[in-house]
Order: C-alpha cells, then structure tokens, then sequence
C-alpha cells in the first residue's frame, strides 16, 4: 500500500446540521487582513473561520445560540457592501458552490474548530482563520530575558483534491510592520491569536508573519529516534492531528487516507553505477588545472586552505596551484558569506563577473575533517559540471548507458522581472543531450518574435501545461521531449509519500527506550527462548551472564545494546518476547523486510500509474526517496512528480538520470539531472 497525504472526508449532514449554524461571508475585497470577522468571533463567539479566495469566509457557530440571530443584521450594518448567508448543509448543491470538492472547506472549518477551547476566556482563540500545532518549542524566548521573541507553528491544511499540508509557520516581534495582520498573547489566556480591533496593545508588542534572517525554522520531516522526538517532527504532530479528528470531531467528520496499491509500484531499475568515487573526481579534474584562492587572508582562511590542499592531493591525487588563475581550467575560490561583504560595504565576490572563468566559491568557516571532505566533495561535483557547461560535452555521467538513439531536450522558464499578472512574461532555457553526450544550450522569450515554430509550440505547451495544473496547487518544474509533438511536463505535486505513522508512533511507545523491565523476568523470557531455539544456545547464555550482574531494573534502552540488535539472535528473541509476552524491545523501524511500518514507501526510486485514463496521453507518477534509511529519521519529505505526456510515454527511457548522486550529495535526484545543468546554465549566462 502506499499511503499519501491525499485523504477522502466522509461527513455526518445530519450531525453538523443538529449541532452548528454556518454562514457564507462575501466581501467585495479581501476579508483577511480587515477586521470584519472580529464581529462574529470576538462579540458571538464563533468556533472557527475559514478564509477562502480571499474575499470569502465562512464562520461556524454552536447551534441556537441567541446572538446567531443578530449575525448577519450586525455585519450588515457595519459593513453594507458584505453579503452573509446562512448555509443549508443539508442541501448538496448549496455545498458544492461554498465548499468545492469533497467538501473540502467543510472538513477544514471543522477541523479549525478544534483549537478553540471549551472555556469562556478561550473562545477567540482561532481567529487565525488557521489551524496552528504548535508544541514546547512554538514559543522561541530570548535566553537572558526569557522573553518571547517568536512563535513557530504548524500550519495544517487540506489543499485542492485533499491533500492534507504541514506548513512551518513563524510569527517574528513586531518591529517595522504598520499594516497587514498583527497577532498578540491574550494576557488573561496566554492563547496567541488575532489581534482585534477592540484590542488596545501597542504594535511593538504585536507579532508579525515572518522570521528573523537566518534563524532555524524548518521542522524535521520524520523522526523515529524516541518517542519525543517523534511527535515534534511533521509526521509526528500529523498523527497527533488525526488522532485528534477522531476524538474530537467523530459525531461530524472521518478522514482516511486516500491510498493507492502497492501492486501498481515499480522500483525502479538502478543505473549501473550511481556515486563516483574521489578518485574518478580526481580523474576528471586531472585533465584541466586546479587553483585555489584566499580571498579572505586570515587565519581561519589560510587553515582552510591547507586543509583543501591537503584533501586534494591525499583523496584527488590533485597537486593544485596557490594564489592563481587559471583560465582554462577549474578555480576554487575562498570567500566569506555574503553577509560579510554587505556589512563591511565591500564588493561581493559572489557577484564577480567571471568572464568565462570556471569557478567555485567555499565560504570560510570552522569545519570538523569529515564535514570538509563533503564540502571539497561538492565543490569538485560543481566545478566539473560547470566545466561541462563550457565544454558542451557530458563528463561527470556516461550517457550512452542509457542506450538511446534520440536526442532529448530538456526546459525550464523563469518569470521575466518587470512583468505582472496578467501580463507576465517568461524566458525559456532549453538543453539538448544527443545520443553521444553533446550538449547545446538555447535562450529564448515570449516577447520577441520568433519564426521557430518548435519554440512557439515548447512555450504553448508549457502554458497550457501550467494553467491546467495551477489549479490544484501543482506546479511545472520542466518540460522534456524526444520530439517536439509529444512534449512531456514533470509537475510537483502537492502529495507526498508517508509510511504507517499510527504503528509508528505505537511501536515508539512500545519500545520506549526509558521503559523499565524487572531483571527476573527478562531472564525468565530469555530461558523460554532459548529452550525453543537452542541454535542460540551460546548468544543467550552470554546474555543471561551479563544481565545477572546488572540492577534489579533495567532500562529497555540497556537491555537493546547487551542484545546488540545487529545480531541474528537478538532480532528473533526480540519478536519472541514480543509475540508472546507483549514485551518489545525495539521497533526495528529500519528494516524493510516484512516492511511492518511501510517504510519502502519513502525509500528508493518508485513510479506508479493511478486508476484513471486521460482522453489523449499518458501520466505515471513517481517519487525519488531516500537511497537507504538513516539511523534516526528523515529529514524532507518525499514528493511525488507526475508526468504527462502528449502521446506516447517516453519519460520511463530517463528514470535512471534519476538515481545519480552528485546533485544532492549522496542521495537521488527529484528531477532528471540534466535539469541541474539548465540551472547552471542560467547562473552562468547571466554573469556573462
């Protein structure tokens, strides 16, 4: 099976009928950042808002309470140019003009509903007209003050077609912005919420939508190191929400996930060879000069510098040359951050025109050896591609393993600046692989006129690709084609994958390394054991000596490093204490062999087809995971690409392009990595 975070709503009319009133609030400009809904939350008591397109809300109420009569009267007569309209959530066709798909607005006023406490004091606490998770790390306070300086939350949402999202969310201390939304701490609550108007707090203490400039604001995708640090990563705090739908809102709404089977997925094929060893790298570099250069000339610099050297010359076999320039072949430069140079007012090195030069910049910092070693690793990968840019010639990956006679065209387009909506302009790249590694690279716009009608047609369909996907919140990264009748989009989609996170989240309970097991009775479990597997016989008594000298209580954390869980012994007695006691020592999370946890879903290359047929064409979806599971988590999450094709499906041919690592350092590409040269291309051409 391969869960996503595509879900299906099942709703109980009747229920929500019986218990809320809820109105439709149009307005002929945006709702949001006015203070027309502090009416319906601040002075009714609303349970929850939610925003859509903008100039339309809708506001959910307990049934019959006395003030829903006055409602829409009170907004009217501050605001006469707003309609408001109780809806009948009885009547589908009412539900489908103020709802969409699936009822999809419903399910998230609902779901909005949930934050808001049940007491007096809290009843405003949702006027975000969001749902926010937060947990003890939301609150960001400033270490000698231990004032609160930030907020950092989740926001959860159910895009277009039910995708459930998990978006990181900070709100920053108000300190230059007069306009837009303001948030406070409500001082008898502590609850964050919209500031009302009716709220008489200075903006410096208000907090606004943002974070400060270089400050930590991602959250981990997937932990599955302990139980704690799982319930604060996406997955964690996305199973707490579900358990909380269930809980809460069970008489009214049921989601499940909307999952495709396994059995359409295919793994795909690995290319013969996907990391390239340093001393292929060596190999590659040997064949043009190296330079380095200390842009900076201070200690720290000059340790870098001999570290590089060092690095080069004992892993590359490069002997590179100090202080220099070389025109032909590939310059490493040493440079601070760019901060640096705007504080100190200084020209940035960053934006030198390098007038045809091949180079490479490492900022200076402190870096243990092995984090070096990757950062030369990167450097050496980007100075050969770049070197490939010049050369038009593929070096760093033998394209005639593919085994195609055709020559492929890859595209990408950017927004053209000093353009808006609806007269936006775009610039088109284009890149072409022939069969033997050539490459030729092309730039062209919509503005000036062209007599190519294969660039009218690329431009036509990129639109047409964009406008059709746009509308569920996808978006194209590329076009790529073999023949310019049959023109293939690679669209990000809002889905991605995820493994079983309820038997995740139980199996972290169960094994929860703080757990405390009596001596007496682990050693009765071991026994059992080892008398119906007396092929351990050695293993077990080896444990049973150790344990015996140990406290009468134990930590299931100590018990798991005497058994070593690498062993063959200790992952069968750990699933025979399991099946027949109930006592787990570990969840075994990273093994994929009966794939309890449906890790393999965000492992490896995989494509899939879902159950459905376009009139013209073809669309297969894929995702790129993880190469293999890492010890403690995951860190982004795994988006699932579609493909469409105008006719026939081509793009299969180009999956291995897919499993190369010099893109991102060790792991799989998303996208094709001829798209990684278009976007050097760019970077170069417009320092040219």
């Amino acid at each position: 099976m391969i869960l996503t975070n595509k879900f299906r709503a099942e709703y109980n009319y009747e229920n929500i009928e019986r218990d809320f009133d809820i109105y439709f609030v149009k307005g002929t400009t945006g709702l949001y950042n006015t203070n027309i809904l502090d009416i319906p939350t601040a002075e009714y008591k609303a349970l929850a808002v939610q925003h859509s397109f903008g100039k339309e809300a809708l506001v959910l109420f307990q049934k019959g309470k006395e003030y829903n009569l006055n409602f829409s009267r009170k907004i009217k007569e501050q605001y006469p140019n707003v309609a408001v309209e109780k809806i009948n959530v009885l009547d589908k066709a009412e539900r489908n003009r103020v709802f969409y798909y699936n009822d999809r607005l419903l399910a998230q006023l609902l779901i909005n509903s949930m934050k808001t406490p049940k007491g007096e004091l809290f009843s405003y606490n949702n006027l975000t007209g969001k749902l926010y998770y937060g947990d003890s790390t939301s609150p960001i306070r400033d270490k000698s003050t231990k004032e609160i300086y930030m907020f950092r939350f989740l926001q959860i949402s159910l895009k277009p077609g039910m995708y459930l999202t998990l978006d990181v969310k900070t709100f920053r201390k108000n300190s230059y912005s007069k306009q837009g939304s303001f948030y406070i701490i409500d001082a008898e609550t502590g609850a964050f919420r919209k500031k009302l108007k009716s709220d008489k707090v200075d903006l410096k203490d208000t907090f606004a939508p943002g974070s400060y400039k270089n400050s930590h604001n991602t959250v981990e995708f997937l932990c599955y190191e302990n139980p704690e640090k799982f319930s604060r990563s996406k997955l964690g705090i996305m199973n707490k929400f579900l358990e909380d739908v269930k809980l809460k809102l069970s008489d009214y709404l049921t989601l499940e996930y909307d999952s495709y089977d396994a059995a359409d997925k295919t793994e795909i094929k690995k290319s013969k060879k996907t990391e390239i060893s340093v001393e292929e790298f060596g190999k590659m570099l040997s064949e043009k000069d190296v330079t380095i250069s200390d842009y900076c000339k201070d200690k720290q610099s000059e340790s870098m510098l001999d570290s590089i050297v060092r690095i080069l010359e004992s892993d590359y076999n490069i002997h590179p040359l100090i202080d220099t320039t070389s025109e032909s072949g590939y310059n490493i430069r040493i440079i601070y951050g760019e901060e640096y140079y705007e504080n100190n007012k200084l020209p940035d090195p960053h934006k030198d025109d390098n007038n045809g030069l091949i180079v490479q910049h490492i900022i200076v910092e402190n870096h243990s050896e092995e984090k070096l070693k990757n950062m030369v690793k990167k450097v050496v990968q980007e100075l050969i591609i770049k070197g490939d840019i010049y050369s038009r010639k593929l070096s760093i990956y033998d394209w005639t393993q593919l085994k195609t006679e055709k020559t492929w065209s890859f595209v990408t387009r950017e927004k053209i600046e000093g353009y808006t909506y609806p007269d936006s302009h775009f610039e088109y790249n284009m890149m072409t692989v022939t069969p033997t590694g050539d490459l030729n690279f092309e730039t062209f716009n919509d503005i000036e006129p062209t007599e190519s009608t294969d660039k009218e047609r690329i431009m036509l369909m990129y639109s047409e690709y964009n406008k059709e996907n746009s509308r569920v919140c996808n978006s194209v990264e590329g076009l790529v084609f073999s023949d310019i009748n049959n023109i293939h989009a690679i669209v990000r989609t809002c889905e991605f994958t995820i493994p079983d996170i309820y038997k995740l989240n139980m199996a972290l309970k169960e094994t929860n390394p703080n757990t405390a097991v009596r001596k007496e009775n682990l050693i009765n479990m071991i026994n059992a054991f080892s008398s119906e597997y007396p092929q351990y016989a050695d293993e077990t008594n080896n444990l049973i000596a150790i344990i015996r000298e140990q406290q009468p209580v134990l930590t299931k954390h100590e018990i798991r490093r005497f058994m070593n869980m690498q062993k063959k012994y200790a992952i069968d007695l750990n699933q025979y204490m399991r099946d027949k006691y109930g006592v787990w020592m570990h969840p075994r999370i990273q093994s994929l062999k009966n794939d309890e946890y449906l890790m393999s879903n965000i492992v490896n290359i995989c494509c899939f087809k879902k159950d459905f047929v376009l009139e013209e064409g073809e669309e297969v979806y894929y995702y790129a995971g993880e190469k293999s599971l890492r010890r403690f988590g995951v860190s982004r999450a795994c988006i699932i690409r579609k493909i469409i094709s105008e006719k026939k499906m081509e793009f299969k041919d180009l999956l291995p392009l897919l499993s190369v690592e010099f893109v991102r350092n060790g792991q799989y590409t998303v996208v094709p990595f001829p798209f990684k040269y278009l976007r050097e291309y760019i970077k170069i051409s417009k320092n040219i």
